[in-house]
């Protein structure tokens, strides 16, 4: 039901060689020495944030749907927690964006803490619940104890997000 831009079966291949040129940049920036290696994971980081807006924005997640819903008990929920897992993706990118930008403009090194926070992130806000929701979906005997216990996914995905929310 996402009314996706046409342009986007176009664009997908620049866009995820880009996503890995902004990922070799950071890897290759965490091991050269710190005054050079900073400017380059500032811009992969920069270049993996740019990425993820122009994919969110070509596939028009936040987009209202092209029509209703023919199963709502479903699909709602499912558009909402897969709403929320991307916006902890972005988070986390403009977070460890920021980390890097402070870093190499002013010179503070981020904590641990503060590291921790964007891995966090996109692992407990992003990753783990697009994987509980979509393994209700796919996997067979899940998805079946699923639509048998709705409010335990309900629980389950609100959970995850409300922790990577905390954190």
């Amino acid at each position: 039901l996402l009314r996706s831009h046409p342009s986007l079966e176009r664009w997908l291949p620049t866009l995820a060689m880009l996503w890995a040129v902004g990922l070799a940049l950071i890897v290759v920036g965490w091991l050269l020495q710190p005054d050079w290696g900073v400017w380059l994971r500032l811009l992969g980081a920069g270049l993996e944030l740019a990425v993820a807006l122009v994919w969110l924005w070509l596939i028009g997640l936040f987009r209202s749907p092209s029509r209703p819903s023919n199963n709502p008990q479903v699909t709602d929920p499912t558009r909402r927690w897969i709403r929320s897992a991307f916006a902890f993706l972005v988070f986390g990118l403009v977070l460890y964006a920021y980390l890097a930008g402070r870093e190499a403009l002013v010179g503070i090194p981020p904590l641990s803490t503060e590291l921790s926070a964007a891995r966090h992130a996109l692992g407990q806000g992003f990753l783990l619940p697009l994987m509980a929701v979509m393994a209700a979906r796919i996997l067979p005997v899940y998805s079946a104890d699923v639509l048998r216990h709705r409010m335990l996914l309900e629980l389950t995905v609100d959970l995850l997000l409300a922790g990577a929310l905390l954190r």
